[in-house]
């Protein structure tokens, strides 16, 4: 899924290019006035893949030797919103619906193999980005540029209510409904002829804990878990 994720990109971007490039090649760049609006707005739409890292102690633990998080795919849909500052740094806020599957993989030691047992843990979150952004001079329909700053991710599925005072098969790995994440990303602008159109990659590093220690069997030998996330994006901005 994954490589042909990357196959669909390389060519989105490679039609795109050709697509800028033809409009410079007759003399005739795009948008030659989009830099004098102050204020820019759009959607997004983009590709997640949702992680954690997860530090264990298996002290008191006679048959669970490992705990792993596997990585699954994920999908954003959003609003964008840009505040141009001056001539190389916008200020962007992007509010934006995610949707992210991490599954939390227990390995116990059993004979004549390894038994699993996976929790599966599943978000939707809103999260409302707040990125400085950096661009380079444009050059034709081109520009290369950088993001950084913050993000704050609330969890509409989030089952803390849920009374994990039951068989342990039943209990569930339960996070907490808000994430703080710092953010960090590049990408590339095409200027097309109605609208500029942005490829986007960025990493999302949770800060705190993200899993509540409610001392049931799955999070009892847990001592840390912080969410973390690759997304690929394409912006949209008129």
């Amino acid at each position: 899924m994954r490589s042909r994720f990357f196959i669909i990109l390389f060519f989105l971007s490679t039609s795109v290019g050709v697509m800028a490039q033809s409009t410079v090649d007759r003399g005739h760049p795009n948008l030659r006035y989009f830099e004098q609006n102050q204020m820019h707005f759009g959607f997004t739409l983009g590709f997640n893949t949702a992680n954690f890292n997860i530090d264990y102690d298996l002290t008191g633990y006679d048959s669970l030797i490992s705990i792993k998080a596997k990585s699954q795919a994920g999908f954003n849909i959003g609003l964008v919103s840009s505040l141009r500052l001056n001539r190389y740094f916008t200020l962007r806020f992007t509010p934006t619906l995610v949707f992210a599957q991490r599954d939390v993989e227990y390995v116990f030691a059993s004979e004549p193999k390894n038994l699993n047992t996976t929790k599966i843990v599943e978000s939707t979150y809103i999260m409302f980005p707040l990125l400085f952004k950096y661009r380079s001079e444009r050059l034709g329909n081109f520009a290369a540029y950088v993001v950084g700053g913050g993000n704050y991710g609330f969890d509409l599925s989030s089952q803390v209510d849920y009374n994990n005072d039951v068989v342990i098969e039943e209990q569930l790995l339960k996070i907490n409904k808000s994430t703080f994440f710092a953010e960090a990303g590049f990408g590339v602008d095409f200027f097309l002829e109605y609208f500029k159109f942005s490829i986007e990659l960025k990493y999302s590093h949770g800060l705190g804990k993200a899993y509540i220690d409610d001392g049931s069997f799955w999070a009892e030998p847990i001592n840390d878990m912080k969410p973390k996330m690759f997304t690929v994006s394409f912006h949209f901005e008129g």
